[in-house]
Formats: C-alpha cells, sequence, structure tokens
C-alpha cells in the first residue's frame, strides 16, 4: 500500500486537510472459482485521486502552479458564471456646451449560452433613456462569428450594433477566471474621459431638491431634543394663522369675456384665506347656461403673484414675486388671473365688517351690466305672382385677414440654465389677435413639448393687447411672466410682410435703403463697401449671406435691434429677401446700386 493510501486511511479529518472519495466506477472481482470453491483474490487497490501531500497537506497551499489549474470550465460549471466589465462609447451632441457625450455601461457576458447583455446606469434627470440597452442575446462579430471570453480585454474596443464600446474596468471574478483561463494577468484599470456636462452639472444642481432626501425619515424625538439645546422651530409662516385661524374673506367677482367671439359675461367666487395669503376662484354657476359644472374651480388654492420674479441669464440677482395681500383687494379692482382680468363688485357681510374693523372701506357694491337677450325674428317669405320663393342660403363673406396667420420662431430669455436650448414656435392669427406657442419636441431635451400657451389674447404691460405689429425679428417681446426673443419667420411670413410694408416698415426695402444711403453713400460711391463685401464672402462670388451683411454693418456700428435709426436684424432679413434671385443668393452688387441710386425694381 502506498504511503498516500495509508495516509488516507490513518489520518483523522484535521483541520487543514481535504477529504477525498474514491470514484465511482465498475466492481472488482474479489473471488474467483478454483475447482468449484470460491477463492478470494487478493489484489492492491489502484487510488486514481490526488496525493493527499500534494494537494491536501497545508504544506502545499499555494505552492501549485496556475498553469496547472487553467483547465476549462465544464458546462455544468459555467451555467452561474458571468464575466462582467465596464466600458464607455462616445455619442454626438447638438449642444451649446457639448460636442460629446461620455455613455458609460456595465457589459455582462455569460458562459452559459455566450450571450451579451449591456446596460446603462440611470441618472438622476439626465434627459437620456437610460436603462437597458441591448437585451441579452448572442451578437456576432464583424466576421460573423460570435464573441468569446477571448474577445474581452481590458483597452479593446467592441463593435456592437454600430457602436464602439471601449472596456475599461471589470470586477475582481472576471480578473480571476481570465487568469485561469488564458494564463494572462489582465491590464490594471483604465480612466474614462471626462464628460464636460458631468463636470458642470453639480454646480447647476447646487439649489434643485435633493432625491437623496426623498425618502428620508426622521425621528419624532429630533425636534424635542433640537428645541432642548435651543434651537426652537420655526414659525415665522404661521403668525396669520395664530391670529386669524381658518377665517376666510368672500368676493364677488365678474369676467367679462363678450368682445371675443361667442364670449360670455361669467361670475366668479372669490376666497380669501388669511391664515396663509392664498385664494381659491371658482365659477357661479347660472341657470340654464350650458356650461360643463364639473371643473368649476378656475384657481386652485395658491398665492397670486402680483409681480412674478424671473430668473434673466445675464449675471444679474433674481427678482422675487411679490404676492396679492388682503389690504390690496377692494370693490371695483381689476385683478388680474394669469391672463383673465376679473373685476370685483361685491363681498359679503362678514368681509365688510373685517375690513371695517381694520380701517379699510371696500366701497359701495357694483351691479354687472345686464347683456341684453338676442332677439329672434321671423322672416317672411315673399309672394311673387302666387308662388312662393324660398330664400338662397349663401356662404358667409370671409372677413379680410381671416385666414392669415404669422409665424416666428423664438427662443426663451426668461427661465433657468436648462431652458437656454429651448426653441418655441409663436403663431399670430389677424382675425381675432391672438396667439398660440408651441414648442417643438426635441429628443433627449429633457421636455416633453407641445402647447407651451394655448390660444388667446395677451394684454402688453400698458394695457393693449399685442397686434401683428409688435413682431419682428430680434425683438425682445414679453408674453405674460416670459420673455421672448424672436429668432427667424418663416417665408410666407416674410411675404405678408413686404405685402404690407406700409405697416410693417422694418420691411420696407427703400425705407432701408434710405437709412444705408445716410450711412454708406461715401463708401459705395469709391468703392470701399464693394471691397468689404468681397471680404466676407464665404463660398459664391459676389453673393451676401446674413452673416456677412451683419459683418459689414458692425463695422460701421449701425446694427441695433430697438433703435428705428439704425439697421434691425429684420431688415438685414428683408434686404437678402427682396434681392434674392431664382437661385435663391442676394448679390451685393445689388445693394450697393441701389444705395447709390434707386432704380425702383425692387417695389
Amino acid at each position: 500500500m502506498s504511503l498516500s493510501q495509508s495516509s488516507q486511511l490513518i489520518i483523522p479529518n484535521l483541520p487543514g486537510f481535504k477529504s477525498h472519495e474514491f470514484k465511482s466506477g465498475p466492481k472488482k472481482k474479489f473471488f474467483e472459482l478454483v475447482g468449484g470453491l470460491s477463492i478470494m483474490k487478493y489484489e492492491e487497490p489502484q487510488y486514481s485521486g490526488p496525493s493527499l501531500i500534494e494537494e491536501s497537506s497545508v504544506l502545499s497551499i499555494g505552492s501549485t502552479s496556475l498553469m496547472n489549474k487553467s483547465k476549462r470550465l465544464t458546462s455544468a460549471e459555467q451555467v452561474n458564471v458571468k464575466l462582467t466589465f465596464q466600458a464607455y462609447y462616445e455619442e454626438g451632441e447638438n449642444s451649446r456646451t457639448e460636442k460629446i457625450k461620455i455613455r458609460k455601461c456595465i457589459i455582462t457576458y455569460f458562459l452559459e449560452d455566450n450571450s451579451i447583455q449591456i446596460v446603462e446606469r440611470p441618472q438622476i434627470n439626465s434627459g437620456l433613456q437610460q436603462g437597458t440597452l441591448i437585451k441579452r442575446s448572442v451578437i456576432m462579430k464583424p466576421d460573423g462569428q460570435h464573441y468569446s471570453p477571448l474577445d474581452f480585454h481590458l483597452g479593446d474596443e467592441l463593435l456592437i450594433y454600430g457602436k464602439r464600446y471601449r472596456l475599461v474596468d471589470c470586477d475582481q471574478g472576471t480578473r480571476t477566471y481570465i487568469r485561469k483561463l488564458q494564463g494572462v494577468i489582465e491590464s490594471p484599470s483604465l480612466n474614462i474621459p471626462s464628460d464636460p456636462y458631468e463636470e458642470t452639472r453639480p454646480e447647476m444642481r447646487s439649489n434643485e431638491f435633493s432625491y437623496e432626501k426623498f425618502k428620508y425619515k426622521k425621528n419624532a424625538n429630533s425636534k424635542y431634543q433640537e428645541s432642548a439645546l435651543g434651537i426652537a422651530v420655526d414659525n415665522s409662516g404661521r403668525a396669520g394663522f395664530i391670529n386669524y385661524g381658518n377665517m376666510k374673506l368672500n368676493f364677488l367677482c365678474i369676467w367679462d369675456n363678450t368682445e371675443m367671439l361667442y364670449g360670455d359675461m361669467m361670475e366668479f367666487s372669490l376666497a380669501y384665506s388669511l391664515g396663509d395669503d392664498s385664494l381659491e376662484i371658482f365659477q357661479v354657476p347660472s341657470y340654464n347656461s350650458g356650461r360643463d359644472e364639473t371643473f368649476s374651480r378656475l384657481l386652485k388654492k395658491a398665492k397670486l403673484p402680483r409681480s412674478i420674479g424671473t430668473h434673466i441669464l445675464s449675471g444679474d440677482d433674481p427678482v422675487e414675486s411679490v404676492y396679492y395681500k388682503w389690504t390690496d383687494l377692494y370693490i371695483g379692482m381689476e385683478l388680474p388671473v394669469y391672463g383673465r382680468t376679473l373685476r370685483i363688485v361685491d363681498c359679503d357681510e362678514a368681509t365688510r365688517a373685517f375690513y371695517k374693523a381694520n380701517g379699510y372701506e371696500l366701497g359701495p357694491s357694483i351691479k354687472p351690466p345686464k347683456i341684453a337677450p338676442i332677439e329672434f325674428t321671423k322672416r317672411e317669405t315673399p309672394l311673387v305672382a302666387g308662388m312662393t320663393i324660398g330664400v338662397e342660403s349663401s356662404e358667409p363673406k370671409k372677413r379680410n385677414g381671416e385666414n392669415r396667420q404669422i409665424t416666428f420662431t423664438a427662443k426663451l430669455l426668461s427661465g433657468g440654465p436648462d431652458d437656454v436650448d429651448r426653441r418655441f414656435v409663436i403663431t399670430f392669427y389677424d382675425i381675432d389677435d391672438t396667439l398660440i406657442i408651441l414648442e417643438p419636441p426635441i429628443r433627449n431635451s429633457g421636455f416633453v413639448g407641445g402647447t407651451f400657451l394655448a390660444r388667446m389674447k395677451i394684454k402688453k404691460e400698458n394695457g393693449d393687447y399685442i397686434s401683428e405689429t409688435d413682431f419682428y425679428i430680434g425683438c425682445d417681446i414679453r408674453i405674460l411672466k416670459h420673455r421672448f426673443f424672436i429668432l427667424d419667420a418663416d417665408v410666407g411670413t416674410l411675404k405678408y410682410m413686404d405685402a404690407n410694408s406700409h405697416k410693417f416698415t422694418r420691411s420696407n426695402f427703400y425705407h432701408i435703403i434710405k437709412k444705408l444711403r445716410g450711412f454708406l453713400f461715401a463708401d459705395a460711391l469709391n468703392g470701399n463697401l464693394n471691397q468689404y463685401f468681397q471680404e466676407v464672402e464665404e463660398r459664391v462670388p459676389g453673393v451676401v449671406t446674413k452673416s456677412g451683411l451683419m459683418k459689414v454693418f458692425r463695422q460701421y456700428d449701425i446694427l441695433n435691434n430697438y433703435d428705428e435709426n439704425l439697421i434691425s436684424e429684420h431688415e438685414v432679413h428683408t434686404l437678402l429677401f427682396k434681392t434674392q434671385d431664382k437661385n435663391l443668393l442676394s448679390k451685393y452688387s445689388d445693394i450697393i446700386q441701389e444705395i447709390i441710386e434707386s432704380s425702383g425694381r425692387f417695389h
């Protein structure tokens, strides 16, 4: 009997030793028939297992080479084995602040069926479609073979469905498997290139809501402990509730919308809560009005801003909003409520008593004017020669400009840093002086898009309604609480403004030429202006673009959007639009010739 076999029999299961069982196999014959008798056949058993001293001894731990252990795993052992790598790929961005987006992901390779799964870890408020990028499936290489573990090395690039994934790191289990499988020690972790958006994101989120504390459960005893340390609870916003409790002031308001098509006069009840200075406005249903009473609330309980603060990206301090107080309300007041102007006409007796006790007079009640009912008259059918002649129906005549609308593209001046790249489409309707603002949806922008402002009439700061002449390219216009900068107009709008140049002076070609003649006439004669235009040529000789024309006007310091005596950006569009040929090219020689002497061919 060998030493290993004897040791296996006599050495107990001490710490540091492994117990080995003999492998199963065919049973051996220990008896044989000799002369009709069964005689035992002695044969020394052969032990096919590993040596106890080589494998199980404490002296042999760590002495076995890695190459002897680098055998391929069986199919049963590969069932739950997977390789995990960290990778990234680059994606182009059409943004003002970043050109390339670094997308970090985790690539998992399953040895069971040679399948691959790619997952991108979601980030808060990223505006990207993150999560599982590629579901678990067998992916082929460009040469037609499927990916194997031998294709995964740190620093290599994997081409998967048109994207190049660069491997930068892997977990410890993956490193151990690669070392045993290939006998190669994997290279150290690589660095992921810096993402400019992630570098600026912490500064942008400094004042945002902290999602980590959203489900944070504070100990109920913490307020008591804070008070014991001298940190009192802030009750600055509870003074109104302590003084007035749940007391409310009730007013009756009227919204007169009869100047609009199918307009009506509607009554609303206004409830002012003295505890938190909030308002709530409901519609007062009238008998047989035909209106749905399901959604009768005009304004949910909230503070009504008197002046809305804005955060303009100009480096100035943000302007805080100012809200209406009960001291600002009185009978006869016109109260603007987000595009609607409500007039306060009456209040209840408790409200009058409250104002009188505090030294305020509300004034007498105002009776709303009654709308005259529509009188229906019966039309008589004339009789001619004993025959009845019916009244022929005719289509109503269209009003002038009923289907006319002008459309502009604009950007938002008021708002936060995330609103810089947003674009809007403003459409103005001449038939009723209303406008609508739409936001085209943009992929991965973080904004859904759609209707930004429903169609309605908007008042300016001086109380007049916004008209079509208030819009031009390069203007800064305020619509409710938002400020927009007009970037461009469509071709139909430019043609309409050119046909009505008596109203739109910035679309009057010869009015613009007259202003240019006062600044550029001398240089147009001596050839200096022609030399300036040659310097700003881009591709086609003799042709000027918008950027080139604006560069020339900036050299003379005559480009200004708000001074009517200078040249605005809209007038630059007019010059290019009027001098275009059939190939939509504008020659600067025509502009120079008109400055020297008007030909009249651009009327």
